[in-house]
């Protein structure tokens, strides 16, 4: 360590040229230059010539220099070193990240993932698995709620997805999960699973957006109705089976008719407000024996100031029925 030290640059490139790369004894006297000298280029020309396994990654753990690590990474084809510098180059998250990037063995890669003292290091890992079991491993046992979200993401759409959208003890890993599901009957088992309203809420919109190209099936509907009355989930439960083309006012009854007047006065969000006042004169036309239940409230929103007016409703609802069909 001291000779490297003191040698010039000019010494150092002379030394390190004269090694032969074919000697064990030569081999540690390049990885030492890799390691102590001062000199950058000196460090760049002995990683050049250093080709046992070991000392690579020894070098590549303990280098403060990044180039000469990523180039002592690049050498090395064992999952064995490259598993060892991503485990123990600590210094480093980079040099980590680099070598595991190489790793080939699903194992270590989930040793990695599972053990590494950092987050990066570890999301790292989980983005090169590519085995289902493997990640389905991870995304159920791995105590960092981001590594679990990770995992997650890389299964994509599946059962197991399905499940950890409403038994994580993490809501961020839930909501993660409900992103990338695209089954309604996925989504709504979600729904209907969780307790926590925003959670709800955020796997609806996501229930909306799919159902643009996957319809509701009927029984997932009916599971789906039955949170018709919590009054935060109203216009989405709506929303989502109006985009499904499912008669949704079928299971609607009284109660329905009075949360769906308080959802209507006490909501702040103005399409949410649109979607309700839709809703209600799609409901006093379709059921006329809650007609009575309606008219017995003042539909009138606060926040924009809008009334609903089911005379003229009735109006609307009466040409169609009689005087529409005499132009035809």
């Amino acid at each position: 360590m001291t000779e490297q030290r003191e040698l010039s640059l000019e010494e150092s490139l002379a030394t390190i040229s004269q090694l032969d790369p074919a000697s064990l004894d030569d081999q540690k006297l390049l990885a030492s230059h890799c390691m102590y000298s001062p000199y950058h280029d000196a460090r760049l020309l002995a990683i050049s010539k250093l080709t046992t396994a070991s000392l690579l990654a020894e070098v590549a753990i303990r280098e403060g220099d990044s180039e000469v690590s990523e180039i002592a990474i690049e050498t090395l084809s064992e999952d064995a070193a490259l598993e060892k510098i991503a485990l123990y180059a600590c210094k480093d998250k980079h040099v980590s990240i680099v070598a595991l990037r190489k790793i080939r063995s699903s194992d270590s890669l989930l040793r990695i993932a599972q053990t590494h003292v950092y987050t990066e290091v570890r999301i790292a890992a989980v983005g090169c698995i590519n085995d289902h079991s493997i990640l389905l491993q991870i995304a159920q046992s791995n105590t960092d709620p981001e590594v679990r979200e990770s995992a997650i993401k890389r299964l994509g759409d599946c059962e197991d997805t399905a499940l950890a959208a409403y038994i994580d003890p993490d809501t961020w890993v839930r909501r993660a999960a409900i992103s990338v599901l695209n089954d309604p009957r996925k989504l709504v088992l979600a729904i209907t699973n969780n307790t926590s309203e925003s959670i709800r809420r955020h796997a609806l919109q996501r229930l909306i957006k799919v159902c643009d190209i996957n319809r509701i099936e009927q029984k997932s509907a009916a599971l789906l109705m039955t949170l018709i009355h919590e009054r935060a989930l109203m216009a989405l439960i709506i929303d989502a089976m109006e985009k499904s083309g499912c008669d949704w006012y079928a299971y609607c009854n009284d109660t329905t008719v009075s949360v769906m007047h308080d959802a209507f006065v006490q909501n702040k969000i103005w399409k949410e407000i649109a979607l309700l006042e839709k809703a209600i004169q799609q409901l006093f036309e379709s059921r006329l024996d809650l007609r009575q239940a309606i008219l017995s409230y003042t539909w009138t929103t606060p926040y924009m100031n809008r009334t609903i007016d089911f005379g003229i409703v009735n109006t609307v609802i009466e040409y169609h029925r009689v005087l529409a069909p005499a132009f035809v």
